[in-house]
């Protein structure tokens, strides 16, 4: 068993939690295709990996915590999988961030271990 949870790892691996990285993946996709547009510079992508990575934390805990249940329908009722392999096929994305995605598809078909998944 795994020990319990800190308040701060509470708060992050939650459906708030998984709720402000699904905002932050939309800002970031959204800021990554206004600089392509304009020509600008790359975008910085750390962020966008940590918050990937994130992600697959958040549902692996929900998915041990059944008092979680929610984040696992959140994950599902925003088609996070299809924002995913949107960001694979971005213009903007790299090798970094697909290879996290990879991972993170990975991880998640390893895991998840609820019915509707």
């Amino acid at each position: 068993p795994a020990a319990p949870a800190s308040p701060a790892q509470s708060s992050k691996y939650s459906l708030e939690g998984l709720r402000n990285v699904y905002s932050e993946l939309l800002g970031a996709n959204a800021r990554a295709r206004a600089a392509m547009a304009r020509g600008g510079p790359l975008v910085r992508t750390e962020g966008i990996i940590e918050s990937i990575r994130t992600i697959s934390e958040i549902i692996i805990y929900g998915e041990q915590n059944t008092e979680q249940e929610l984040i696992f329908d959140y994950f599902c009722e925003k088609n996070m999988l299809a924002l995913l392999t949107d960001f694979v096929k971005a213009p903007w994305s790299n090798e970094l961030v697909q290879t996290q995605i990879i991972q993170t598809i990975s991880i998640l078909v390893q895991n998840v271990r609820n019915e509707t998944s």
